[in-house]
């Protein structure tokens, strides 16, 4: 039984990690029994696939119920007193499963995550926490189109624990962008305002909406370069004119290419 319990897949998968992956949960509270009677659940737990993915990234993935992954965030807890690796483990691209939570919008697997990272006070490593491409939390949720909720979750999470909010919001990736020219890249009106109004209050607006990536684009050029609504380049537009010496500035930067905005 224990070597079956441990045998790995082709993809280094066992059978707790398969049963997480396709929502199984009265086979995964099967499996999980088991491997405590017989001693193993930590080896079982902690395994990670040819990926470095563990059973809590392939939770948040796959997108498992709440009420399976509350039963398996239950039982790491409880059974292997490993829960602070699980939650911090990086996988071959750098993700944790906080990232992947952040990634997908699942609000309640990242409140999950957040509560139990607040309790083990690695809730700044578990947030701040960049993937091998230098892309932050802020990065990943304004990447992609996730809820707007989720993303409020998350900078109010960061807010409220005295986070380094400001390093979060001006980091840059290793591509040169801030999460602000992702949202503006993705057209994600709400972000892009959530993220300039709490930069106002940092005092910090003006560099974010300066910010240059690497090949020399401001956030005009990030507008201007997908197709999206015209609701992002008016909400641009309004508030960089408010400021004549900005607005002149980014409207005739030039990038790499010569090329401004406008071309």
């Amino acid at each position: 039984m224990q070597k079956l319990l441990l045998k790995e897949n082709k993809d280094d998968n066992t059978p707790l990690d398969l049963t997480v992956k396709y929502n199984q949960i009265n086979k995964m509270k099967a499996i999980l029994d088991e491997c405590f009677k017989l001693g193993i659940q930590e080896c079982v737990v902690m395994n990670e696939n040819k990926y470095g993915k563990n059973v809590l990234h392939q939770a948040v993935i796959y997108d498992c119920n709440d009420e399976t992954f509350t039963c398996l965030l239950n039982f790491v807890k409880s059974d292997t007193g490993k829960i602070e690796n699980l939650l911090f483990k990086r996988d071959n691209d750098g993700h944790t499963p906080f990232n992947y939570a952040v990634l997908n919008g699942h609000v309640n697997k990242m409140k999950s995550i957040l509560e139990e990272s607040a309790k083990l006070g690695i809730q700044e490593c578990v947030v701040m926490n960049e993937n091998k491409c230098g892309q932050n939390a802020l990065h990943l949720s304004a990447m992609n189109i996730c809820k707007d909720e989720a993303f409020k979750c998350l900078l109010k999470f960061i807010k409220s624990n005295t986070m380094k909010i400001e390093q979060m919001l001006l980091k840059r990736d290793n591509n040169g962008c801030t999460p602000f020219d992702y949202t503006v890249k993705n057209g994600q009106v709400n972000k892009m305002n959530s993220i300039l109004e709490e930069s106002a209050k940092l005092g910090i607006q003006e560099h974010i909406v300066m910010n240059e990536n690497e090949c020399g684009h401001n956030v005009l050029h990030h507008a201007a370069n997908v197709n999206r609504n015209d609701k992002t380049l008016t909400c641009l537009l309004n508030l960089i004119k408010s400021d004549t010496a900005i607005m002149v500035q980014i409207l005739s930067k030039r990038d790499d290419n010569g090329n401004t905005p406008f071309d």
